[in-house]
């Protein structure tokens, strides 16, 4: 076995030993595979996918390359707190905001200067280079409050955490108050009352979630009455319950720890009305992903962790993240000159705004960074009663061949693997050009599933608002319009990965287009070197009907 296949065999048996879809009692469950991309957040263009993004934050507003992606509602809209942004200033922090009401309208505005470049956030007298960022905001008094961490070193990622204000939505902030050099330096912000939660220790709180030494701590609480939240006085700290209530004390040092994980950085935590329960997300090393827990009341007691994304089952890697070439060549979606550093996933957060479905299915909607390419997603996830078992009902179709639709060169089909496959690559070679289509309709659950090896043509699948010419001349160019959203959004694509010898396994969550009408393409557009891909049968699985 190469080190290659030991190291995914050993990702596979650990999500197998590890919680992912379990929990205790009445707590909400992980549906097993339902964790998904639905889009690139920021940037100019989702390289993995070849189209161009909704924000286009290069043009509209020089924002290159950033990460992190907290959120926070103000004033009726949703504001996000960027961290490291490459365009403009280095390292510079940015905040960007949206009123869409769903995740798929996201359109992201900025504070520009005269040049139309974003304004970076600044707080008088705390430094904002590398891994000093914006951790977390929220509205209060009719104020943005924003945590700022600062004072990076060698020794210490991130020493201290600081609390800002701004009354100019955003576009100037005065500092409050250190908040922490030891147990609140990232931290998760949230508002609750008595009208919707019992126990509360004052009517009207803002509850602060901290982690203290970068991804080497557990998680603690402090909360502040509302009115009071902007001073440091008024900050008190989760010591333990007494009596079955929750006793807080004035002395950060007595705060104790939530659960026993030490391995917390950048983590979220929101109330999720139809689950009836706070929501935790954080980025974990063991076991590895992005894990969930969840609670009745903001102290606890949590339920204990549970994988809500794996990087490799999850279809991340060589999906949306890169896999280092060192490794094995799998995408070529990579930064520029960063094709041997692998991507990777952090700073999870949620976003309650987006919040879809009940008790029983409950997609959550977060932000995520994906290290390389460095950039912020937006990823969703059902949680509530996945039942034990499901029947699921099958059809397989192969792209190149009836009865999908097929034009330009032929193809060739052959086995690999023990499965059917067809390649683009025929009597031309390189200079085949080709395109099929095949109408698939998903319901709740639904998931498409193949794999792709070979050249660096493309798999598409569209939300079809307009059907494709039954006659394509002009392959190439039919290519740019598909990919522009003329025959409807583009909400999944891959190319293969330019390399023979390897094959990148693929499955797309359908459910978020449960009842639309879907066309998946074939689209070998290209004479270039490695212009042709070869792709396996197709697998549409769907819970079959009760």
């Amino acid at each position: 076995m190469t080190g290659y296949a030991e190291a995914v065999m050993h990702k596979l048996l650990l999500a197998l030993l590890t919680p992912a879809a379990l929990g205790s009692g009445d707590e909400p469950r992980v549906y097993p595979g339902s964790t998904c991309k639905l889009e690139q957040l920021t940037g100019e263009r989702d390289a993995a996918r070849g189209v161009f993004t909704r924000s286009r934050t290069e043009s509209s507003a020089g924002l290159v390359a950033t990460d992190l992606g907290s959120s926070f509602e103000h004033d009726g809209k949703l504001y996000f707190l960027f961290g490291d942004s490459g365009g403009g200033a280095p390292h510079a922090d940015v905040l960007a905001w949206t009123e869409a009401k769903t995740p798929d309208t996201v359109a992201l505005s900025f504070h520009t200067d005269e040049k139309g470049q974003f304004r970076p956030l600044a707080v008088p007298g705390i430094t904002s280079g590398p891994f000093e960022v914006p951790s977390y905001g929220i509205s209060v008094n009719g104020a943005m409050h924003v945590v700022f961490t600062t004072d990076h070193s060698d020794k210490n990622t991130m020493g201290r955490s600081v609390l800002a204000r701004s009354t100019d939505d955003g576009r100037t902030f005065e500092r409050l108050f250190d908040v922490s050099t030891t147990r609140f330096i990232n931290v998760a912000l949230a508002r609750a009352t008595t009208k919707d939660h019992a126990r509360l220790p004052s009517e009207d709180c803002v509850f602060v979630w901290g982690s203290g030494r970068y991804r080497a701590s557990s998680v603690r609480l402090a909360y502040a009455p509302a009115k009071r939240f902007g001073e440091r006085e008024s900050w008190r700290y989760f010591v333990g319950m007494a009596g079955g209530a929750p006793r807080f004390d004035a002395d950060e040092a007595q705060a104790i720890d939530l659960f026993d994980h030490p391995v917390v950085g950048e983590l979220s935590v929101a109330w999720i009305a139809p689950l009836s329960r706070w929501v935790m997300l954080y980025n974990s090393s063991a076991p590895r992903g992005i894990v969930m827990r969840t609670a009745a009341a903001p102290w606890g007691p949590w339920s204990a962790p549970a994988v809500v994304f794996d990087p490799w089952l999850d279809k991340g890697y060589a999906n949306f993240m890169h896999v280092d070439w060192k490794t094995a060549r799998m995408d070529e979606f990579h930064d520029k000159g960063q094709e041997n550093k692998w991507g990777g996933e952090y700073g999870p957060y949620l976003i309650p705004r987006f919040t879809s479905g009940d008790a029983e299915r409950c997609t959550l909607v977060f932000s995520m960074s994906t290290w390389n390419p460095y950039q912020v997603v937006l990823m969703a996830t059902d949680v509530g009663r996945p039942p034990s078992a499901t029947q699921v009902s099958e059809t397989k179709f192969l792209l190149g061949t009836p009865p999908c639709a097929t034009q330009g060169s032929d193809v060739v089909r052959f086995e690999r693997n023990g499965a059917p496959h067809v390649r683009t690559y025929a009597a031309n070679g390189d200079k085949d050009l080709v395109v099929s289509h095949q109408v698939i309709q998903p319901v709740v659950g639904s998931t498409l599933a193949f794999s792709v090896h070979g050249g660096r043509a493309r798999i598409v699948l569209v939300r079809e608002e307009r059907a494709p010419p039954s006659a394509i001349q002009d392959i190439r160019a039919f290519e740019r319009e598909l990919l522009d959203g003329k025959f409807g959004p583009v909400v999944e694509s891959i190319a293969g990965p330019a390399n023979n010898d390897v094959d990148v396994s693929v499955r797309w969550n359908l459910s978020r287009h449960a009842g639309k009408r879907l066309r998946v393409y074939l689209l070998d557009a290209s004479t270039d070197r490695w212009g042709f891909v070869s792709v396996s049968e197709m697998t549409l699985q769907s819970p079959a009907p009760r």
